[in-house]
Formats: structure tokens, C-alpha cells, sequence
């Protein structure tokens, strides 16, 4: 895992404290991407909002508006360029 900037974990901070939900978007495998989102409080121990690029692909509209749902941060990770847009 590659260190943070030091300018990261204050600016989610800042994004949260405004109302802002941060999703984070990753080709990383899952523990990777789960450390960095726990360590800069996106996820805040919720590893249940991480999906994969196909895992998400794979959800009907509604599943996928109503995984997108909610206050809390989002992980998505081991996605491709494709998976990116």
C-alpha cells in the first residue's frame, strides 16, 4: 500500500463535514482498498459498501441506485479503465 498525502485525510474530512460523500474508486484488491477507506474514514468499518466493477455491473438499476444510496462512503475497487466512466 502506497503512504497517503499528507493533504488526503484532512481534505475527506472536510468533504464529509460539508455534506460531501466521498466514494472512492480503485484497482486495488478489497483489503487494500478497505485499509485506505478505514484509515481516511469512508468507510468507517462498513466494508459492506465495497463492490467490484463487476459485482456492481452484475445489479438490476434499481440494486445499483439503491447500493449508490445513503450518507455513507462507498468502495469500489478491482475495477478496469471500462468500469471507471
Amino acid at each position: 500500500m502506497d503512504p497517503l498525502r499528507p493533504e488526503v485525510p484532512k481534505s475527506i474530512q472536510d468533504c464529509q463535514t460539508a455534506g460531501i460523500r466521498v466514494i472512492m474508486i480503485t484497482g486495488d484488491a478489497k483489503e487494500t482498498a478497505v485499509a485506505i477507506a478505514e484509515e481516511l474514514g469512508i468507510l468507517k468499518g462498513n466494508s459492506n459498501a465495497c463492490y467490484t466493477g463487476a459485482e456492481f455491473e452484475a445489479l438490476s438499476n434499481d440494486a445499483k441506485k439503491r447500493a449508490l444510496q445513503g450518507r455513507n462512503g462507498k468502495v469500489f475497487y478491482k475495477l478496469f479503465p471500462g468500469n471507471k466512466s
